[in-house]
């Protein structure tokens, strides 16, 4: 946790930095080759995104989906599983057998007695076995289930070396166990694509499943869009480090203190490292960069692209379920303050299903920040003045330059949300036509201009005293998110069949223990998706 908090806080600090108006180019899809005059105006669409529709059919109405009992005849009596009211024909109905892959005895249907099942939490990218800890003590202290927190952060060079510790943990936990259908994962995070690349592993004497659910938080279904600047363009975030260093680093360097207080507490948010902030932050460029470049170039993040997600495999097991979070903040610059908060506090740290409260440590602390700057810009503006009297403007002082160069940190924070809203595709800016744009002249007088929104083809609008240009604007596409993964992403688990849920307010890190997990706990362990006590993870209370 605390590697992926320092990368991922140095990202913020260098991309936000680099959301200046003039660098914003470099997060906008440019036109090729205008020769025409350009007019630009900056537009904000907001996306909306909707859950995938999930139809299931139920054949022989026992409550369980054809497409989970399939079309194999376990009994064979004939009788395919999905038509088949008792499918493994021991007498026990497949809608209140809880073992229907199985013969076994009534009243549960399941061989031998019930065991408490087994839930396999899967923490996220970076994570380790203690991300899900408090939830998941929680689960094992009111319900029959015992929870197993697998810890694969040794292995995440790859989600396939990933999977196969996972595996392993998972085979000593079973170990000749009875009833293994009744397992499930729970998987936060890279979790899910680590549980979809490990498949449905099986007992190799029976078959039997040794889990048969699924269930992601937060998971990239479809990539992370931040995976995709951290490995296609690293070098972006040489630059933007540097630029961020010097806008918070001079009004500091130049009044000669070190990174204690605020400023020390910005430099170990943002992964500056120890020492004193110099004028272009070299210690930060030199220690930072590089090891982010080489994360980027030997780690997992390749395969947590957009791209590369499709090729992961679909959602294993026949009960697949998915919850997403939708952090607010997204249109009043909070979002990544938000995020913040949750990053620089352990979710852990809080008491049970409490770490909604790093919201608002998050926004303080940036406010605090910016306080810090405010504070010392309008101290030595106000030295200058008291030098210099009532001619400042005329006059030069060392107290002004410094004065200039907090003016710089203070400028920087507005640009904190935008830029890591386009890091991580909350926000897709891209500079589109339109329309055209006509100039009108009179005997080769200009007279004026008019915007003609649609057109495309502007040359056909030319006359003689008429010369039309391609009209842009800066069109933002704003997408919901976590304030890390996108909505759209998490929500699209390939082969979901259970209603998808929605953790508003949740952000990606928090909703490992804040209150809309304590909702989900519910929905899963109490009310199995609305199917109740015939549900697949409905669990009794101890």
């Amino acid at each position: 946790m605390k590697k992926i908090t320092y990368i991922t806080m140095l990202i913020f600090a260098a991309l936000s930095a680099h959301a200046q108006i003039e660098s914003v180019n470099q997060y906008i899809l440019q036109p090729d080759c205008i020769s025409d005059p350009v007019s630009a105006t900056d537009t904000i669409i907001h996306v909306s995104v909707s859950p995938p529709t999930i139809v299931l059919t139920d054949s022989d109405g026992d409550g369980i989906p054809d497409d989970v009992e399939g079309t194999g005849d376990l009994d064979n009596d004939g009788i395919p599983n999905y038509l088949d009211l008792d499918s493994d024909g021991d007498g026990v109905p497949d809608e209140v057998d809880l073992c229907y892959y199985a013969p076994g005895d009534p009243p549960t249907g399941c061989p031998g007695s019930i065991i408490d099942r087994n839930v396999f939490w899967l923490h996220g990218y970076q994570g380790n076995e203690l991300s899900f800890q408090l939830v998941a003590d929680d689960v094992e202290t009111r319900f029959k289930a015992n929870s197993r927190r697998p810890d694969y952060n040794a292995s995440q060079q790859s989600l396939a070396s990933s999977a196969a510790n996972v595996e392993t943990d998972i085979n000593d936990v079973i170990n000749g166990q009875i009833n293994t259908e009744r397992n499930f994962i729970i998987a936060h995070s890279m979790g899910g694509l680590v549980a979809r690349t490990l498949g449905q592993m099986t007992n190799p004497s029976t078959g039997t499943p040794l889990y048969n659910g699924l269930i992601t938080f937060g998971t990239p279904h479809q990539g992370a869009f931040a995976a995709n600047t951290l490995v296609d363009n690293p070098q972006a975030l040489d630059n933007a480090l540097t630029n961020a260093c010097q806008k918070l680093g001079i009004g500091p360097f130049l009044e000669g203190i070190n990174n204690s207080g605020a400023l020390g507490s910005l430099a170990v948010m943002f992964g500056f490292g120890g020492g004193v902030l110099n004028t272009a932050c070299d210690a930060g460029v030199a220690l930072g960069f590089p090891a982010i470049r080489s994360f980027a170039e030997q780690g997992v993040e390749a395969e947590l692209t957009t791209t590369a997600a499709a090729s992961i495999p679909e959602m294993p097991t026949d009960h697949k379920a998915v919850f997403y979070g939708i952090e607010h903040g997204h249109d009043d610059g909070s979002l990544t303050p938000r995020f913040i908060g949750a990053l620089t506090n352990s979710p852990n740290s809080f008491p049970l299903y409490g770490a909604d409260a790093s919201d608002s440590l998050g926004l303080a602390a940036v406010a605090s920040q910016l306080d810090f700057y405010v504070t010392r810009m309008n101290f030595w503006y106000a030295i200058h003045a008291l030098l210099c009297g009532g001619n400042s403007w005329l006059c030069w002082s060392s107290a002004e330059s410094i004065a200039d160069a907090y003016k710089e940190g203070v400028d920087w924070f507005p640009t904190l949300d935008p830029t890591w809203q386009e890091l991580i595709g909350a926000r897709q800016t891209k500079l589109t036509q339109v329309g055209c744009e006509c100039a009108y002249y009179d005997y080769g007088n200009y007279v004026g201009s008019q915007i003609y929104y649609g057109e495309e083809n502007c040359s056909e609008l030319n006359e003689i005293d008429v010369v039309c240009g391609p009209y842009y604007e800066l069109v933002s596409f704003q997408h919901p998110s976590d304030g890390f993964i996108l909505a759209e992403s998490a929500m699209n688990g390939p082969g979901v069949n259970y209603p998808i849920q929605k953790m508003d307010g949740s952000n990606h890190m928090q909703m490992k223990n804040d209150s809309k997990m304590k909702i989900a706990i519910k929905i899963i362990f109490e009310d199995s998706f609305g199917e109740g006590e015939e549900g697949f993870f409905y669990t009794e209370f101890r």
